[in-house]
């Protein structure tokens, strides 16, 4: 039986592990950007040898972990080839997303990102999660999302038509045909940023979802144990996309590593990855898509402020639909959840 103060200890522990998240999700798009600025409008490194290395990392955390807490015994419980061609499924997912989304960042500002991401990533994520763990939705839940979606799709028809209004006053300055297309050619990126990204958040939501499920019935795990699982899958797809998709050397493994910029954004990604795992165990799929949009006001405010996205009402206004009906979403989820309990 739980004492009195198991709730509201679990309850402060919750908010804690969504405020690190949010923290640290905020920063991502943030340092995406500042590194992808500081090396000249492009990355330097392989994008599959930023997610090995990230998740070998992750891995060998989760390594030594299980071996100081458990010895020997603590190895032998990870030889679990039942558990690893699992884990291998759906941190493939999670680690396609994030390829994915690491190049759908070199074409996107941090504001369009960040939106896309949110509102996409709830919208996925709660249709999964009802097919997939069948958790039941409330009509106006159904309709919030509804909503969502259709605030997301006029921000990015505003998005475009901004730029291409700026594209073309900037194409009626230039001096040569040559300035002139590659003003085009940005235009026809940021489309593909935008299928990337959109990609990425479905197969990101999709591996969260299966994550959920595996977690439920595998619960006497240890959350470190199943990281070195993870890990594995990560790296392998990671090095078969680098060789085998990329064409690259294993010498790429370690190319463009040597800025401590790019240090800084492994780790954020190794926390981010590993506090994602967390959510996802302890509060769920849906949980981690509602802590998204908290951020997306600063990280839409450094874009703008950066130059790399514009300010008009109609996207503002399309922000403020989208994020108020996602923390309706919210306060109706934690509303159902009261009703199931009482």
């Amino acid at each position: 039986r739980l004492g009195p103060l198991s709730m509201p200890l679990r309850t402060a522990r919750s908010s804690a592990l969504c405020l690190v998240y949010v923290l640290l999700s905020a920063s991502g798009p943030i340092l995406l950007d500042w590194v992808k600025r500081s090396h000249g409008g492009r990355f330097r490194f392989s994008i599959p040898a930023l997610t090995f290395n990230a998740w070998a990392i992750a891995a060998f955390l989760g390594f030594c972990w299980t071996f100081l807490t458990y010895g020997r015994s603590g190895l032998r419980r990870l030889y679990r080839p039942d558990m690893l061609w699992r884990f291998c499924i759906t941190t493939g997912l999670f680690t396609a997303g994030d390829m994915l989304s690491f190049m759908s960042m070199q074409h996107l500002d941090v504001g369009t990102f960040s939106l896309l991401g949110k509102s996409s990533a709830l919208i996925i994520t709660m249709v999964l999660s009802r097919l997939v763990l069948n958790v039941p939705h409330t009509r106006l839940q159904y309709v919030l999302v509804v909503i969502v979606a259709t605030a997301t799709v006029i921000f990015c028809l505003e998005e475009q038509g901004a730029r291409s209004l700026v594209a073309a006053r900037a194409a009626s300055r230039v001096s040569s045909a040559g300035e002139a297309a590659a003003l085009a050619r940005t235009a026809s990126e940021w489309m593909v940023g935008l299928i990337q990204r959109a990609t990425a958040v479905a197969m990101t939501s999709l591996g969260a979802v299966l994550q959920e499920q595996l977690f439920t019935r595998e619960r006497g795990v240890p959350f470190m144990m199943q990281q070195c699982w993870m890990g594995c899958g990560a790296m392998l797809l990671s090095f078969f996309t680098l060789r085998c998709i990329y064409g690259l050397p294993a010498s790429y493994l370690v190319e463009g590593f040597g800025d401590w910029r790019v240090l800084v954004l492994v780790g954020m990604y190794v926390a981010t990855g590993m506090t994602t795992g967390l959510i996802v165990k302890q509060l769920g799929a849906v949980a981690k898509a509602l802590c998204v949009p908290v951020y997306l006001g600063g990280c839409y405010a450094y874009a703008v402020r950066s130059g790399s996205a514009m300010l008009t009402l109609p996207v503002i206004l399309a922000w403020s639909a989208s994020t108020a009906c996602v923390l309706l979403f919210a306060v109706s989820k934690a509303a159902q959840s009261k009703g199931r309990a009482a």
